[in-house]
């Protein structure tokens, strides 16, 4: 008379989304066996002569032996132990997180994730691409905060857009990593003031200083101009404001009845299409 054939279930565990965990069946009886094991939802059929019988899993759910019969053409009845695999999901990174920020003004990017998505309590950030002709260092790092590349400045004197591209990798409370994402962050340029705009006129003559950026700038399409000094003596008034066109102190005239050259300085910051600033000069 042969015994009837057992099957034993092993294997508990907790682990993230796209990792697997190993599944142990002990089988008692004559090999080959055929039995079938589920997970509560799906029925997965075996044939084997391979004991224990391992494999590995990355679904969710209570694993258990539901039928097995050996070689002997005997059925067992006996499914007793259980194995759980519990499954906790990675972080899903939000899609529109890409931005735009002017030449020397912080990215201003909160890292965050989709609706939906289990919580992301830090970030992996690392540094896929910096376009040539940017200058700064991107935030890198393990264990990261959302806000943690938002103060990122960098410097971009070119004529054009270039781009910062950081990969992101999202990481929930219980340590499961979401997939890796790409955030680009557009550096828009700023412009640079000629240098060579000081400029010398007569007594209740026009300046006749018109604006202009240096060769190889952006283009700026205004300016802001500050009075910065006017020498005690002269008399007139200084053409200042915001969004102001190139030409906004050609027609400045002064008075000066002295005997000497007096001066009178203007602060100058050139503003692009984009709305970014160059430096003050």
């Amino acid at each position: 008379v042969n015994s009837l054939p057992t099957a034993s279930v092993s294997g508990d565990a907790v682990i993230c989304s796209g990792f697997t965990s190993d599944i142990t069946i002990i089988l008692t009886g004559k090999a080959p066996w055929n039995f079938t094991y589920t997970n509560g939802s799906d029925n997965t059929t075996v044939f084997t002569s391979v004991n224990p019988y391992v494999f590995p899993a990355g679904t969710d759910g209570i694993y258990e032996v539901i039928a097995v019969s050996d070689a002997n053409g005997c059925t067992g009845t006996d499914f007793g132990t259980t194995a759980t695999l519990t499954v906790n999901p990675g972080p899903v990174l939000a899609s529109d997180l890409n931005d735009a920020a002017c030449s020397d003004v912080a990215s201003g990017i909160v890292l965050d994730i989709a609706s939906g998505s289990v919580a992301a309590t830090s970030y992996e950030i690392f540094l896929n691409f910096k376009d040539a002709g940017l200058t700064g260092t991107p935030t890198t790092g393990v264990g990261l905060p959302d806000n943690a590349i938002a103060g990122d400045i960098f410097t971009n004197t070119t004529s054009v857009a270039l781009t910062v591209v950081y990969n992101i990798v999202p990481v929930s409370g219980d340590g499961c990593e979401g997939y890796l994402v790409q955030v680009t962050l557009t550096v828009n340029p700023e412009p640079i003031l000629n240098p060579g705009l000081d400029a010398g006129t007569c007594s209740n003559a026009a300046s006749g200083i018109n604006l202009s950026v240096t060769a190889g700038s952006v283009a700026a399409t205004s300016y802001n101009i500050l009075l910065n000094s006017i020498d005690p003596g002269l008399s007139g008034t200084a053409t200042t404001g915001v969004g102001l066109a190139a030409n906004a102190i050609a027609g400045d005239i002064f008075s000066n009845p002295t005997t000497g050259p007096l001066t009178v300085v203007y602060d100058i910051v050139p503003v692009s299409a984009v709305g970014c600033e160059g430096d003050m000069v």
